[in-house]
Formats: structure tokens, C-alpha cells, sequence
């Protein structure tokens, strides 16, 4: 996975908050697919627009995976494991940002792959 990639993904996570919603959601929720509607209803409690605004840029970075089927698309988190660990170090350190963060971290940080890093949490050199 390329650099641009990274930083892609941690700047679309730090400027946007439906970003992070879509993306902690299918972190504790590894296999759940929806559609736009659905997302925007059942996921985030928003209107369509911003939800396929955000799907867009996540789908763009490799976020989101879209599969089309004749009824329409369904989103899903990547199945790639280098983009999960990049997203949730992304994540995680937008997180850790905040003064106090929210009781999922635990499960956000789930799954990090630590022993392939020394410290995934440290800033990048």
C-alpha cells in the first residue's frame, strides 16, 4: 500500500466526521454490507447526500469496497489487510485526539495487527 494511501485515508478521517462514523461502524462490524439508504438510516442517522458523499471518498481510497447488483450497490469495509490496519491507525490517533474518547476504542483497536509495528500508534517519522 502506497503512502498516498495512508494519508489519504487519515486525512479523510480527520476532516470528516461521517467518515469516521461509516468507518468505526463497519470496524465493529467486519462483514455488514447496505446500501446508500440504508448506511444513511441504520448506520448514521443522516440524509442520503452525505452519506454517499462520504462512501464516495472511502470508496475512492479503498476503504469501501461497492458491489453492484441489479437492485442497486452495497458498501462494505475492504477486505485488504493492510488498508484495515491503516484505517484504524488512522482512526485510532483521531481518537486519541480528543479529550475524551469514545468507550469503542477498545473495539476500534481490535484486530490491529501491533506485532507487525512497533508502535502503530506513534506519529509517522
Amino acid at each position: 500500500m502506497s503512502e498516498h494511501t495512508t494519508t489519504a485515508i487519515a486525512t479523510i478521517l480527520r476532516e470528516s466526521s461521517v467518515c469516521q462514523q461509516i468507518v468505526t461502524f463497519l470496524l465493529e462490524n467486519e462483514t455488514a454490507m447496505d446500501t446508500v439508504k440504508g448506511v444513511a438510516a441504520w448506520w448514521l442517522g443522516c440524509d442520503e447526500i452525505a452519506a454517499q458523499a462520504a462512501l464516495d471518498q472511502l470508496t475512492v481510497c479503498g476503504v469501501v469496497n461497492v458491489r453492484t447488483l441489479i437492485s442497486g450497490s452495497l458498501y462494505g469495509l475492504t477486505r485488504d489487510p493492510n488498508i484495515r490496519t491503516s484505517i484504524r491507525v488512522a482512526l485510532m490517533r483521531e481518537l486519541m485526539k480528543r479529550e475524551k474518547p469514545p468507550r469503542r476504542t477498545k473495539k476500534v483497536l481490535a484486530g490491529l495487527a501491533v506485532g507487525k509495528h512497533e508502535n502503530p500508534l506513534a506519529e509517522p517519522a
